[in-house]
């Protein structure tokens, strides 16, 4: 019986490494988010101005530009709160969890579809980590430890 509860407790402290990593994961993305979207807000309304940004301006609207730059702030927002919550180990928490990297896994492969060297490798290295991502959450004892 204590061999169990051994067990059971070195079970939990790596199910609880892992979510940790993960979480921290999620942090780094939501800054970069948060901060793309705020950069966004500042193409939209000109007050950064480079030939680069000068083409996308011209193919899309600065409305257009607004309504992306708020989503990706949200979004960033969003992925705070999930990361807090997976610490906390809460079950609503890693189903979020999931279903953003099943959208990273989507949005991998469009990357790597691209014919642009840089986006494949980021895609095919974003791919491995949602898809570790995904695999860990759907481990048996990984949602066990979240109910």
């Amino acid at each position: 019986m204590k061999k169990e509860k051994v067990r059971a407790k070195k079970n939990e402290k790596q199910v609880l490494s892992g979510v940790k990593i993960i979480s921290i994961l999620f942090y780094i993305i939501a800054i970069f988010s948060f901060f793309q979207g705020i950069l966004l807000f500042f193409v939209a309304a000109g007050l950064i101005n480079n030939a680069d940004l000068n083409k996308l301006l011209i193919s899309t609207s600065k409305p257009f530009l607004s309504v992306i730059a708020l989503f990706m702030i949200v979004f960033g927002i969003f992925l705070i709160v999930t990361a807090m919550n997976l610490k906390k180990m809460k079950n609503w928490a890693r189903i979020s969890a999931v279903v953003i990297s099943l959208l990273g896994i989507l949005s991998s492969v469009n990357s790597i579809l691209s014919y642009n060297l840089g986006l494949i490798i980021e895609g095919v290295t974003m791919l491995i980590i949602n898809l570790l991502v995904v695999f860990y959450l759907f481990n048996k004892k990984v949602k066990e430890a979240f109910k």
